[in-house]
This record gives C-alpha cells, structure tokens and sequence, in this order.
C-alpha cells in the first residue's frame, strides 16, 4: 500500500515505467521530443502513483527531503461564497482541485461566509495553515464586494462577478461565444433570434453579450436580424412573463438566446414546443440535451490555479499595480433544442 504521505520521485516512476530518471523528467516537463506512447504511459503511472512536483522551486523556497521522496509544502484555499448551493461553483471546484493536485499543491474548499466566519478571522486561520495561494469562487448574483484582505496573499478569481477588490482572473470571451451561437444558428437556416438577458447578468458580463449581438448584426450576419430583451432578473415574475411572451410574438422569433437558467422551463410552462414554435440556445453549460455554448467551467477553475501558482513561483503576492484578465473561449455543444430550419 502507497504512503499516502510520501510523494514518489523520478527515479520511483522511472523504475516503474521502465525508462530513465532523465526522460521522466523531461516527459513530466512536456518536453516535445519523446515517443508519444511512452510519454502517455509516463503520465498515466506518475498519476497513478500520485507524482506532484514540487511547487515551490521555481520559487527558490526551502523544502523538506526525505530519502524516499519530497513532501509538497505550499498549500492553496479555494473560498466558496456558495456552499450553500453547492452546484453553483461546483465545476469550478472541482477543476481547480485537479490542477492543484497536479501541480503539487494541497488545496481545501473553504466556505467564505462572513456571517459565521469573519474574514479577518478567515484569514488568520489561512495563514495558520501556511495557504499561500486563494482561489475566489465567484459571488452570488447581486452581490459586487468579497470582504477579504488578499494582502500577502496569491490569488486570482473566476468571471467578473468579484468586482471589489481588484483580482486578477479568468473570465468567459462572451464576444465570441455570442457570436458562435448567431453563426451557428443562422448557417442552420435562422433568420430572426433574440437575446434575453439579466440587468446583472449584462454588467457581469460587462455587456459583452449585448456588444457583440450589435456587433455581429451590423458587421457580420449575412441576414440574420436579432433583437434584445433586458430583464430585471431572472425570477420571472408574471409580468415579466407576459413581457417575454409578447415580445417573441412581436418579433416573430425562431430562437431566443440566454443565460437566464430558469428561462428554457418557463417557456415551455408558458406553452412554447421547444422544438417546434421556438428553438433555444443557453450561454452556459446546459444539460438535458439543450443546445449550448459551453463555458468549460472547469477549465476556468483550472487556469485559476494557474494564474495563483504562477505569481507564487515568482513570489508575487497582492496588491498589486495592476490586475490581468485571461480569457478563455465557449465550445458548441448540440442539442435538440436548435434544430436545422433547412
């Protein structure tokens, strides 16, 4: 049984792969020149064996070694402002804590809730534990402000949700998502669709959606013409309701386009065949065989750490002068909600 303390080194995973300490190493690296058979199953074995490299080198930080390997020193916080719906940064989550293991670190989800844990308090407990590294989980809708003091810490954020303090983060293009699902539909034969969006939805997004249903109409279409729909939220109050209802009869629309999640369910309660009277696209990750612009949340919980272990290996730590913004990009993912009108 493996020492779920000890973490194998390279000539623990060479002996078990057969090859080299050396081309361990460098396959470990991602270094190009190597069989890419034999660079698979390198991988493959070093996961299986719970190989994490040491975080902290690059950072010329003191270690602990052991004759039969090196304990990971450098520990990371994942604050969740969420916990109490836990499917909301749930894939956040959980691609932040694969790449964390991956790359060495110990990360635990910790739930940010001010009222039963007070952020100084927070904090002290975080560096208690020697976390180096945050990654804020982003915020519930309405809400703008995390609290925190981030100050010695690395950290970085997802989305623009977390707008005080000022975090370096990852964030969906939502430029081209929109434009992806506009050219989609239209190669499949749409000639009328509207955006329906949320006031918070919008400024989260920093009306990227809006800019870019603008944009697309006046640079890019080839005669599709769009409209848009701002809500006040997205609880859909009856008057909203008979709003959305009338305005998709106004403009006799083949498709709406939203990141409103309860809005596909109150269309069909409000009569609408989905296919059928109306075709539907969400601009998140959707289940149910709902066509989507998949937002890759975990991946966007991936780059996070990236971002926290990078300023970490280059002993970087808030405030900082300036905050980068790294932008990711939405796949297509089909669905039987927006069929081919050809």
């Amino acid at each position: 049984m493996r020492d779920h303390d000890r973490i194998p080194t390279l000539r623990d995973i060479a002996a078990a792969t057969g090859v080299s300490a050396i081309t361990v190493s460098r396959i470990l690296r991602n270094h190009p020149h190597h069989n890419p058979e034999t660079a698979e199953r390198v991988r493959r074995i070093a996961e299986e064996m719970g190989y994490r490299p040491n975080p902290l080198v690059s950072a010329l930080m003191s270690q602990r070694v052991r004759q039969h390997g090196t304990r990971a020193t450098a520990n990371l916080a994942i604050l969740d402002p969420r916990h109490d719906t836990p499917a909301a940064n749930a894939d956040y989550i959980s691609g932040a804590l694969r790449r964390a293991r991956t790359q060495g670190y110990f990360a635990h989800v910790y739930p940010y809730v001010p009222a039963e844990t007070p952020p100084a308090r927070l904090r002290e407990i975080l560096t208690a534990r020697a976390v180096r590294g945050i990654v804020m989980m982003p915020v519930a809708v309405g809400e703008r402000r995390v609290d925190f003091d981030f100050a010695g810490f690395a950290a970085a954020t997802i989305g623009y949700s977390v707008e005080i303090p000022k975090l370096p983060r990852v964030a969906i293009d939502g430029q081209s998502a929109l434009f992806s699902a506009l050219s989609r539909l239209e190669s499949r034969g749409y000639r009328r669709v509207g955006l329906i969006m949320a006031v918070d939805a919008s400024r989260r997004s920093l009306y990227l959606f809006s800019g870019a249903r603008s944009t697309y109409g006046k640079f890019l279409t080839r005669g599709l013409k769009t409209s848009e729909m701002v809500l006040r939220d997205e609880l859909f109050s009856p008057a909203d309701r008979r709003r959305v209802v009338r305005w998709i009869a106004r403009h006799q629309l083949q498709a709406v386009v939203s990141s409103a999640h309860q809005l596909f369910s109150m269309l069909q309660e409000e009569g609408f065949r989905i296919p059928g009277d109306l075709s539907y696209v969400h601009l998140h990750r959707h289940s149910s065989g709902i066509a989507s612009m998949d937002q890759l949340r975990a991946h966007q919980g991936a780059v996070a750490v990236d971002i926290v272990t990078a300023m970490i290996q280059r002993n970087e730590t808030l405030p900082m002068p300036y905050t980068n913004t790294i932008i990711t990009r939405a796949v297509w993912r089909d669905g039987r909600t927006a069929p081919s009108l050809k």
